[in-house]
């Protein structure tokens, strides 16, 4: 009874101990990087679109094109469902150039990007200004009411974008590197999901040479266990087994009077 009573407190203890680890595990920060060796749809990002992938989307070098111009429908985007922790602050880092788009009589958008989750909309859209053909207008976040419209020029030239939320909270965007626009996340109730592409208004030509998607844990998560932690953890699993460990060698001794 006694080794039987040891047993299950040894079991406690390495239970304990997968517990920790696994907590420390899922912890870690959330992050989605887009690499250009393949397309996003062969790096877990779901292609949204009526016209085939490959018609719309390629990789040039060191980038992702899109090149929806022409096209019958323009609609198309990658999309990640269930990677937004609603609790937590998030950003979202990116370059991109906007060089061209269809003509079109009214302002229509040519390319967004965002992060929906449960109760918040952070999206940055661009858009071709109204009867001034394939001409755009500066990147705009969405806000509670209307958009916050940063007024930066559109060129072919890359440009460096970063957008931080809380989500239902504050919000930051900042164009190569400097504050553009901020103030609170639009109000929105839809399943998290992650995307960027072509809305569907008009289509256009635009070249993205980065996205990450960043969620880093809060400080109310589990820690990951120091050194001293698991080393004070194995130090009582050995504690623990110790007298078992005796109680063995004197049986032993008892069995053999030579020993």
């Amino acid at each position: 009874m006694y080794r039987i009573h040891l047993n299950r407190q040894l079991r406690l203890i390495l239970m304990c101990a997968a517990v920790v680890l696994i907590s420390s595990i899922a912890a870690f920060a959330e992050q989605i990087d887009l690499n250009f060796g393949t397309l996003p749809s062969q790096q877990g990002w779901s292609y949204e679109g009526v016209e085939p992938e490959a018609s719309l989307f390629s990789l040039d070098g060191n980038m992702l094109r899109m090149d929806s111009r022409g096209s019958g429908d323009p609609r198309a985007r990658y999309a990640q469902f269930g990677v937004i922790d609603p609790s937590r602050p998030f950003s979202l880092d990116f370059s991109l150039r906007i060089i061209d788009s269809d003509n079109s009589p009214e302002s229509e958008q040519v390319f967004y990007l965002g992060a929906i989750g449960p109760g918040f909309d952070a999206e940055v859209d661009w858009s071709t200004i109204q009867g001034e053909g394939s001409a755009f207008a500066g990147a705009q976040v969405k806000k509670p009411q209307g958009t916050f419209d940063v007024g930066a020029t559109v060129d072919a030239n890359f440009h460096d974008y970063l957008l931080s939320a809380v989500p239902g909270g504050p919000l930051k965007f900042f164009i190569d590197g400097n504050p553009v626009a901020e103030g609170q996340t639009s109000t929105f109730s839809f399943d998290d999901i992650l995307f960027f592409g072509d809305p569907g208004l008009a289509g256009a030509l635009v070249d993205v040479q980065r996205f990450s998607f960043d969620q880093p844990p809060v400080q109310t998560e589990v820690p990951e266990p120091s050194a001293f932690e698991l080393l004070l953890l194995v130090g009582s699993v050995f504690i623990f087994a110790a007298p078992e460990i005796r109680y063995r060698a004197r049986s032993e001794r008892r069995q053999d009077p030579e020993a």
